[in-house]
């Protein structure tokens, strides 16, 4: 991968370790709404992971009146947390790498703009752009986008690392790069999308990049 340049970071469980927690209000807010089995609820979150969470309830429940009460819940209980969720041991010491090494480091999310810059200043992680779910822009084509006008970066200069199967669709979809981090999903649910670099801790990026 001599070609890269740029690392787009996935942000829910890949940098941070808060998939679990997610699931969790993600399954309390289904059972509510939608008086489906929490166990349900959650396999239903992860299969839609790497979406904003307004566009997994559209795919879960389509047009249901009660769609926008389950996502304000979601929203305001996330917010609410997530102060609380904790990096992976290994986040700040591989970004501290790669910086040095001279790549740009950016956080592609679907979770608020406003939500992580929050958890960055609070946490000591350092990164050169965060882009998120906010500004028209979101995690996919609109953020590839906005690296090519704003930085001139081509395609082949571009990787991502995310922790979804929606992650590695997205990326194969805007012709960049994936490597994909085991933990909500293993790597045979990643082989059997295509071939591709699989890590199971952000430290194996040193020996990738």
């Amino acid at each position: 991968m001599s070609l890269i340049k740029v690392i787009l970071f996935d942000f829910d469980g890949t940098l941070v370790d808060s998939m679990g927690d997610l699931a969790d209000i993600a399954s309390d807010v289904i059972l509510k709404y939608y008086k489906l089995s929490k166990n349900y609820g959650e396999m239903l979150y992860k299969l839609t992971s790497g979406l904003p969470f307004c566009r997994q309830i559209e795919m879960m429940f389509c047009d249901c009146e009660k769609n926008k009460l389950a996502v304000d819940e979601f929203e305001t209980r996330k917010k609410s947390s997530f102060k609380e969720h904790r990096l992976f041991d290994d986040t700040i010491e591989t970004i501290g790498y790669l910086r040095e090494k001279g790549y740009m480091t950016i956080i592609s999310s679907n979770n608020f703009k406003e939500v992580i810059e929050d958890y960055l200043s609070a946490s000591g992680l350092k990164i050169d752009e965060v882009l998120g779910f906010s500004g028209g822009l979101s995690k996919g084509r609109s953020h590839v986008e906005y690296l090519s006008d704003k930085y001139g970066f081509q395609k082949d200069e571009i990787v991502l690392v995310g922790d979804s199967l929606k992650d590695a669709e997205l990326a194969k979809e805007c012709g960049i790069s994936f490597i994909g981090k085991t933990g909500l999903n293993e790597r045979e649910g990643f082989l059997a999308l295509y071939r591709m670099k699989i890590i199971d801790n952000l430290l194996e990026l040193k020996e990738i990049l």
